[in-house]
């Protein structure tokens, strides 16, 4: 599994910041994370994870 993937567990699964979830799946540069993560994704953080809440509502 990706990193990316991880981080996206994580935020999903926890209340923490993409930030905190970036660094705790090893990224040292958020900037980097966020530009791996949108191309991975299609999405900045939370625009996805906005996305995944609003869809699980429905």
């Amino acid at each position: 599994m990706s990193r990316t993937s991880l981080h996206r567990q994580l935020l999903l699964a926890d209340d923490c910041s993409a930030t905190s979830a970036a660094f705790a799946v090893g990224y040292l540069s958020a900037s980097q994370f966020s530009l791996e993560r949108q191309h991975q994704f299609g999405a900045p953080p939370a625009t996805d994870v906005r996305r995944n809440h609003q869809a699980i509502a429905a």
